[in-house]
């Protein structure tokens, strides 16, 4: 009786003074999962994706459903893409102007000089 006693002692010793240890490696995410953030909300870590919105009215800590994040990151994304649709098409009009001023610099160089600059050079 007294073991059974003694190993429950032991026992309740072991869990008291264990649970502190893994509520300190749960407060430590360590490895993540890829696209994954740890939020830390409180005393409590809550892993979710990256760029989630978290709400806390009063004591209530509200993560934004999937449905929402989903959609709100695909707007974001048809915005970001219209951006740069914009700015590859003014980047193309501007590869276009240089290659005209290069080519008009290649018709000026391969053309002869200009009438007086040919008199010029006959006098020398």
């Amino acid at each position: 009786m007294r073991r059974k006693i003694l190993l429950f002692i032991l026992l309740m010793i072991f869990v008291v003074r264990g649970n502190p240890g893994i509520v300190e490696a749960k407060d430590d995410p360590g490895d993540l999962p890829p696209g994954m953030e740890a939020i830390k909300v409180g005393s409590a870590t809550i892993i979710a994706p990256e760029g989630i919105e978290v709400k806390k009215i009063a004591d209530i800590v509200q993560l934004e459903s999937l449905e929402q994040y989903v959609a709100r990151n695909f707007v974001d994304f048809k915005s970001r893409m219209r951006d740069l649709e914009v700015r590859e098409e003014a980047l193309s009009e501007e590869l276009g102007d240089l290659k005209k001023q290069i080519e008009t610099e290649k018709r000026n160089i391969n053309q002869p000089s200009a009438p007086e600059n040919q008199e010029n050079l006959q006098e020398l």
